[in-house]
């Protein structure tokens, strides 16, 4: 029985080079699990946000998530199973971690260039290093500025 590769991405240009990592590690016998987490919008509390339903807003992300993760698939590892959660990036992934019995996290990390990245990102990726059941292989990434992480999180 081979191992499982829980491979936590955010559909930024970046997630390919996370894949592509979790390819090298990968036996025959081996499965890769993609994840994407949509970062609940109350993870913003502070920031201004225009008013929307929870549900509605919540049910809209997880479509257009989904949407986007099978494109994703589809694009650069057909077959490859995926999941979809909704929450607190870090939470989710070591939820995933532990529901899928993973035998390994392949998660990127930028490196850090404003507040704004140390608090989502860095942050993210440091308590799954932390907390994970399992080994993590983190991947470095560029740095990103504030302005990217921003668009790119609410995109």
């Amino acid at each position: 029985m081979g191992r499982k590769i829980l491979v936590p991405i955010d559909l930024s240009a970046y997630s390919v080079r996370v894949l592509e990592r979790a390819r090298l590690i990968l036996r025959e016998e081996d499965e890769i699990v993609l994840l994407h987490v949509v970062l609940d919008p109350s993870a913003f509390a502070g920031f201004h946000i225009p008013h929307l339903s929870t549900e509605l807003a919540r049910e809209t992300l997880l479509q257009e998530a989904t949407k986007s993760m099978e494109r994703f698939v589809a694009r650069n590892a057909p077959g490859t199973v995926f999941r979809i959660s909704f929450g607190i990036p870090f939470k989710e992934i070591l939820a995933a971690a532990l529901e899928e019995e993973a035998d390994v996290i392949v998660i990127g990390s930028h490196q850090s260039s404003g507040r704004m990245e140390r608090l989502l990102v860095s942050h993210a990726s440091e308590k799954v290093i932390r907390n994970a059941p399992c080994d993590v292989l983190v991947v470095p990434l560029p740095i990103q500025s504030e302005e990217e992480l921003f668009r790119r999180t609410m995109t």
